[in-house]
């Protein structure tokens, strides 16, 4: 869409507009590949890893999936500590 301007002014509103339109974009942008980095973290996956077989074994009522279960959470705490220190 073509627009026509009849003063300077007009074009220089229009130019302070997108180029603020411009930088909200780029921010969206760096917040998104920030929050991707965060969520595919090797930390983050191997917790949401962990956190799915523990889930799974726990849907189970089998004296085992409990004690791994309870394995698998000790280990994904030890691995929490560690990475603290």
């Amino acid at each position: 869409m073509k627009k026509d301007y009849t003063t300077f002014d007009e074009i220089d509103r229009q130019l302070e507009i997108l180029r603020l339109e411009r930088e909200i974009q780029i921010r969206k942008l760096g917040l998104n590949v920030e929050q991707i980095s965060d969520q595919l973290s090797p930390g983050n996956l191997a917790k949401k890893g962990i956190m799915n077989i523990a889930s799974t074994f726990q849907t189970s009522s089998s004296f085992k999936s409990a004690i791994v279960t309870f394995l698998i959470k000790s280990i994904f705490n030890k691995l929490k500590k560690r990475k603290s220190n």
